[in-house]
């Protein structure tokens, strides 16, 4: 059987428009990611680390997404071999990891996702990435260098300080750095201090994110901040994010619900007060 290579739809994004835009899914919904497909996001990160989904979830996920046209990627908890593991064979095609600090953590990381010579990544030649079959092996594993992506998930001020080594050890035109703002404001906050959810250093370190992109050639990952509306998005990307992460798709749910909710109590007490 021979090997039919996917297409990394975040890596084709920004070499034709110069950005991509995908969500969380917390669900695990086929429908949802589905409707994200048909409506022209380019992936999807199904999250392991804030929500209850499981290793045949992200079955029924990938096939999904790879029958509607969208690219698959997972949040694993930081360290998690083994869900990398079963990821990279079912066929995802991005690996974030959360809580990268430092250069160790990032090629452990390496190490999890991908196949010798380059990481340390156990083999099985039979498995759904690969069809089924070691028929064209060497070309699949050529194809998975070139198309699975190594995303480090920087959330602490240790992170950002060792931002530079992180970036040098990630393959410039495939990799990404994602900057996880709600941990980073955690992190840089006093003890029992009111959390800062907006303020300078959350600028700072965008910022400098930006710079090491662009000087490495590895896009970041960003959410627009503090609210997530297309404006803050397309001002995110005009600032140098290449990959946007509009939310999770519980939360878009939630709040389009409130804005029913909302819209119709204000509807229905408008013409009350003319009764």
């Amino acid at each position: 059987m021979p090997f039919r290579p996917k297409e990394n739809r975040i890596l084709s994004a920004l070499k034709k428009k110069g950005y991509a835009l995908g969500m969380f899914s917390n669900t695990a919904s086929p429908m949802l990611i589905e409707l994200l497909a048909y409506n022209e996001f380019d992936f999807y990160i199904l999250d392991f680390e804030h929500s209850l989904v499981d290793l045949k979830d992200m079955a029924v996920c990938v096939r999904t997404a790879d029958a509607a046209g969208i690219t698959s990627c997972v949040r694993v908890p930081k360290g998690n071999a083994e869900i990398i593991t079963h990821a990279i064979e079912t066929g995802v095609q991005g690996i974030m990891a959360s809580h990268i600090n430092n250069v160790e953590d990032v090629r452990k990381l390496i190490d999890d996702t991908r196949y010798p010579p380059e990481g340390k990544g156990g083999i099985c030649p039979f498995v759904r990435a690969v069809n089924y079959s070691m028929d064209d092996w060497e070309i699949y594993h050529r194809h998975t260098s070139e198309n699975t992506m190594v995303i480090p998930l920087i959330e602490s001020l240790e992170g950002i300080n060792n931002a530079r080594s992180i970036f040098a050890e990630l393959k410039p035109g495939i990799d990404a750095v994602a900057f996880g703002i709600a941990d980073f404001a955690h992190d840089i906050s006093k003890d029992n201090s009111k959390v800062e959810w907006v303020n300078n250093q959350i600028t700072e370190a965008i910022e400098e994110l930006n710079i090491l992109s662009k000087e490495f050639n590895i896009p970041n990952i960003g959410m627009p901040w503090p609210e997530c509306t297309p404006e803050n998005a397309a001002a995110l990307i005009e600032k140098g994010t290449k990959i946007v992460m509009y939310q999770g798709d519980f939360l878009v749910f939630n709040r389009v619900c409130q804005e029913i909710v909302s819209g119709i109590k204000n509807t229905l007490e408008s013409k009350a007060r003319y009764l």
